[in-house]
């Protein structure tokens, strides 16, 4: 059955120092096994509507963490040039979403790290230069993820972790689902003779925005 969603506005804490986020990225079963084959297993990743996504370059599992290809997952999501921006420098991923009429998500990575620098700007340009000038504001404000592997580059692809994954596409925008809960990208694990394989399941992880001293905007 597909998810209805509700779109939110932009999440009022995110221009404070300090913000705590619980991001719940459940495991489940699910008879649909036909999203990327990785070795001896199987990922099945689904969109908050429902629908499982089809990637070329496959998801894979690292010490338990499902890891999505980030510019992929954006295509899948239907975001183009028109609506969005990624750009890759010397292992910095910034990343921009227009989501709103009046609003933009900004959105920084770097390979190895957990945190994930984010801002938002009611300026709907998505040049390169007014992207990297927003980041560079915002500086290292953000989500530190903690406990997960971080940003990997694998096979010059960049991947990132399920559960930031959904904080960036869903939750910063405050996304939510016709019953009321909050979107997200769900994720199972399969083997080859299709038994799910259990991952860790990181709802309760306490997330953490870095306090670097900053001056709230």
């Amino acid at each position: 059955m597909e998810r209805k969603r509700m779109h939110g506005k932009i999440i009022p804490a995110i221009s404070v120092l300090t913000v705590f986020v619980l991001i719940s990225a459940a495991v489940y079963a699910d008879s649909s096994l036909s999203s990327a084959a990785a070795g001896d297993y199987i990922v099945a990743a689904e969109n908050a509507d429902g629908q499982v996504m089809e990637y070329d370059n496959k998801p894979f599992v690292q010490d338990g963490t499902v890891y999505l290809p980030l510019r992929e997952t954006f295509e899948q999501l239907g975001y183009t040039e028109e609506n969005s921006r990624l750009s890759w420098n010397n292992g910095t991923i910034d990343a921009a979403i227009l989501a709103w009429p009046m609003n933009n998500g900004y959105f920084r990575m770097r390979v190895g790290s957990a945190l994930l620098s984010c801002d938002v700007s009611r300026d709907t340009s998505l040049d390169n230069s007014r992207i990297r000038e927003v980041l560079d504001r915002a500086g290292s404000f953000g989500i530190i993820f903690e406990d997960e592997p971080a940003v990997v580059l694998r096979d010059s692809v960049t991947y990132v972790p399920s559960d930031m994954m959904t904080y960036i596409c869903y939750r910063f925008f405050g996304e939510r689902n016709d019953d009321g809960s909050l979107c997200e990208f769900r994720c199972s694990v399969y083997d080859s003779a299709g038994n799910e394989i259990p991952v860790r399941d990181p709802a309760g992880y306490k997330r953490e925005a870095a306090d670097v001293g900053a001056a709230a905007r």
